[in-house]
């Protein structure tokens, strides 16, 4: 179908073609950003005077107009999962071609299949966690709600570029889930509901999960009904199957990416970098990119020269190091602790106690001086890591104090409490300060309560006398005993007093 800008597009898309006198000087990626800078200026130029852009000038930049980008997407979501779409017809007028590579040659297309897989596996992992300390420990639904609608658009805008960045960008013409309204909306596919979708499947929080898991979309599954009920197991469609499964695993790799950068833009996590150069390499699709993929994946089964030779890496595993127990049964390490256990295993952190979180995605890390107050305290994080030990967390907590107070480290004291209640939630604030608070006002109350002038006071105030003082003038009554006139000398004397 024509547009009004059409014409003026192809003229312009025309004259790209012709290379200019220094193109032998450029490198193809440089001659394609330049190609794809043009093509979004003049993408941006038909949008903003309300034209229809042609097919030919492709995905618009998201590095220099992310509403074109989006505005592409949204509209070609609509034509493909809308009220009459048809899904067949719309897929061949929008071939794939990054994926040519993958037919007849099914190894690599499972190769592939592993690679996103993995990759799928780690970031639900990671989502996981970061949901789990949004929705429980911060109140992130409540905070979303709050939010105006012009807000929640930039930052759903902002993590859906984002998760261009981590994942294949064209996967998101598979992803009906993410169009801007749906995600900011109250329906069924909106951001809390897919991100308590994913908590659901795992909670755990230790930012790895056990079993892949793929969002459900009757439209989607409509789509891909063929390829896994229809047709039985045959060699021709073997191929195909293989490839619109890894289709599936990048449709949900791209959502998870998603809804981490909305996650991470709502934190105030800097958004990725990149240069123009670098996105066109990254995002190639051919087949030497994908060779090369296969060639890394082949480095995954170590072999024994290679592991004698690397010994002291492979004996470390991910997420563990040298003190940090498995943790007991029936404790349940918030996402806090799994970072900063995370944290703690990398290798430049070895000479490192502690990792304070400081901005989105950096942290302060210390080390205990005191050679005695050190040991004390690694005992007291290995206790605490493992069970949860109220008694181990507030040591920990009072030798990074007698440490921050002696000027070993910057870290203010709110610091230290904030990281402590994170990754121990209410055992911090029960064992330090609450419960100590609670117990030092309930014995002033008990004190002064126990006082013969406040009492007066708030009887003559109107105030409410104490219920056991009642029972017993209840008690006294209820025996039948007249008081005597020495009863009533005494009572005159105490008020008196």
């Amino acid at each position: 179908m024509s547009s009004p800008g059409s014409e003026a597009g192809a003229a312009t898309i025309s004259s790209l073609n012709s290379e200019p006198a220094d193109a032998g000087d450029r490198s193809p990626y440089d001659r394609e950003a330049s190609e794809a800078v043009l093509k979004s200026l003049i993408y941006h130029m038909l949008v903003e005077e309300r034209r229809m852009p042609p097919k030919e000038l492709g995905i618009p930049l998201k590095e220099m107009f992310p509403e074109d980008w989006n505005f592409h997407f949204e509209i070609s979501l609509s034509r493909k999962y809308g009220p009459d779409a048809d899904i067949e017809a719309w897929k061949k007028e929008n071939v794939d071609v990054g994926v040519l590579a993958y037919f007849g040659d099914l190894p690599l297309c499972n190769q592939h299949i592993v690679e996103r897989s993995k990759a799928l596996l780690e970031a639900e992992g990671e989502l996981v966690a970061m949901a789990i300390e949004q929705l429980v420990d911060n109140d992130f639904e409540v905070a979303w709600a709050a939010l105006d609608v012009d807000t929640k658009k930039e930052l759903v805008l902002d993590g859906l570029v984002r998760a261009a960045y981590k994942s294949r960008e064209e996967s998101r013409h598979d992803c009906p889930e993410t169009k801007v309204l749906s995600l900011v909306g109250d329906g069924e596919y909106n951001l809390i509901n897919l991100l308590k979708e994913i908590v659901a499947h795992d909670p755990t929080g230790n930012l790895r999960v056990k079993s892949l898991y793929l969002f459900p979309h009757p439209a989607v599954e409509h789509e891909y009904s063929r390829f896994t009920r229809e047709y039985p197991n045959s060699g021709a469609l073997e191929d195909l199957r293989a490839f619109e499964y890894l289709r599936i695993v990048q449709r949900n790799l791209y959502i998870v990416q998603t809804l981490i950068g909305i996650l991470e833009a709502y934190t105030g996590k800097p958004a990725p970098k990149i240069s123009l150069n670098d996105e066109r390499k990254r995002s190639q699709q051919g087949g030497g990119a994908i060779r090369a993929a296969r060639r890394r994946l082949r480095t995954v089964g170590r072999s024994a020269e290679c592991q004698q030779r690397d010994w002291r890496d492979h004996k470390k595993t991910p997420a563990s190091f040298i003190g940090c127990p498995a943790p007991d049964a029936g404790f349940m390490r918030s996402p806090a602790l799994w970072r900063q256990i995370w944290y703690l295993s990398e290798k430049d952190s070895y000479p490192r106690d502690y990792h304070f979180d400081t901005t989105p995605g950096n942290t302060r890390s210390v080390r205990i001086q005191d050679p005695v107050l050190r040991l004390m305290f690694l005992i007291a994080r290995r206790r605490a890591m493992a069970s949860g030990d109220r008694g181990a967390v507030g040591k920990m907590h009072d030798v990074l104090v007698r440490q921050q107070r002696a000027g070993v480290f910057d870290v203010t004291l709110l610091q230290i409490r904030g990281q402590l209640e994170r990754e121990y939630r209410e055992m911090m604030e029960e064992l330090e300060y609450s419960g100590r608070r609670d117990r030092l006002a309930e014995a002033e109350w008990n004190r002064q309560r126990g006082a013969p002038d406040d009492k007066l006071e708030e009887e003559e105030e109107g105030g409410q006398c104490d219920p056991a003082d009642g029972f017993e003038e209840l008690e006294n009554e209820g025996d039948g005993v007249p008081a005597t006139d020495e009863d009533e000398d005494e009572d005159e004397d105490e008020a008196t007093a």
